[in-house]
C-alpha cells in the first residue's frame, strides 16, 4: 500500500517536471539480511524501475 501511495506522488511529480528530468524509485530494503538473495532482490527492483 505504501508503495502505491508513493508511486502516485511520483507520477504527479514526473508530470510536473516533464519528460526531460527522469525520476526513479530507489528501492530500500528493510532487512538486516545479507547475501545472494538480498542482492538479487535489490537488482530485480532496480531493473524493474529502469526497464
Amino acid at each position: 500500500a505504501r508503495r502505491r501511495v508513493g508511486a502516485g506522488h511520483l507520477d504527479r511529480l514526473r508530470a510536473a517536471l516533464g519528460p526531460t528530468i527522469p525520476v526513479l524509485i530507489v528501492p530500500e530494503l528493510f532487512t538486516r539480511a545479507t547475501g545472494r538473495r538480498v542482492v538479487t532482490l535489490m537488482a530485480q527492483s532496480i531493473h524493474d524501475e529502469l526497464v
